[in-house]
């Protein structure tokens, strides 16, 4: 059972998609990433997430287009 507020998310979008499911007959997919980008969770030697590498870069970009 979902013991915190993401838990209650994610079954909250489940069972959404699943209402649309069966009562419009749309058909819907769950995306979920995890963990994409940590900004002390950094691996070295190229072993990032793609998802994390490019939301790294994208903060550190708009960090150094602000100062």
């Amino acid at each position: 059972m979902a013991e915190n507020g993401y838990g209650w998310e994610e079954l909250f979008i489940k069972w959404m998609c699943r209402h649309f499911q069966e009562d419009y007959n749309i058909e819907t997919r769950i995306v979920s990433y995890h963990r994409i980008y940590e900004p002390q969770g950094k691996h070295e030697g190229g072993r990032e997430k793609a998802l994390a590498v490019i939301c790294r870069k994208v903060i550190t970009a708009r960090k150094q287009k602000s100062n």
